[in-house]
């Protein structure tokens, strides 16, 4: 779970977060009690759609193996179908086999209390639940400081070893030019990754770099 950041005023700068969205609430959906709703909910993705999908492989070959033996195409579907329940149903969040940020790279680390983190990804409404906010999945997440306990966001500070800028937390304009910093960071690495250096002809190697050295090829017209 994360804290939104405060504002100087006293209120929740990125309160609206956690509000109950009128869209959401045009369509007869509900929220929990948001009045005790403090924190907004992150959800790195799992493998639960990938699970999902390996059940519906297993279906389809009961299917198939029914089509070659014949009179046995009702007891197939029904294990099939018995198979397939049962991953929706008992899959759960946590269970064997789970995703972990740490399958991506194991130095990652791990979160803990009071770290402050830059989280991007989808904000969406979830109603498998009571009803909230959150941020599901979370694209990418940047521990950025921690506070000691008995701190508060008036003794976070932030610096920036290219520019040397030093951010702070103490006031709303001070916050926002966080937000921004980051945001446009994060914009400008998935811009260089999606339309700079993987589509650049130079770096299109087969076998890097133990053979080729990280040099760059030649590119052949």
């Amino acid at each position: 779970m994360v804290i939104p950041l405060p504002s100087s005023s006293g209120s929740a700068a990125q309160g609206h977060l956690l509000a109950e969205n009128p869209a959401i609430l045009s369509i007869s959906k509900g929220y929990a009690d948001s009045g005790h709703l403090k924190a907004l909910h992150c959800e790195f993705e799992g493998d639960g759609i990938r699970s999902i999908l390996d059940a519906f492989y297993g279906v389809l070959a009961m299917l198939l193996a029914a089509l070659l033996v014949p009179g046995l195409w009702v007891v197939a579907v029904i294990i099939a179908l018995l198979a397939l329940l049962g991953k929706i149903v008992f899959g759960s969040p946590g269970a064997p086999g789970s995703g972990n940020p740490l399958d991506v790279d194991p130095n990652l680390g791990s979160l803990s209390a009071r770290d402050v983190v830059v989280v991007k990804g989808e904000w969406i409404y979830d109603s498998g639940h009571t009803g909230w906010n959150e941020i599901h999945p979370v694209r990418d997440c940047e521990i950025v400081g921690h506070l000691r306990e008995g701190q508060g966001w008036a003794d976070f500070k932030f610096s920036d070893l290219s520019t040397g800028t030093e951010f702070t937390l103490d006031t709303d304009a001070h916050l926002q030019m966080f937000h921004d910093f980051w945001c446009g960071a994060l914009k400008g690495a998935q811009d260089a990754e999606e339309g700079g250096s993987r589509d650049d002809p130079a770096n299109d190697w087969g076998i890097h770099p133990l053979v080729d050295g990280c040099k760059k090829p030649d590119i052949i017209v």
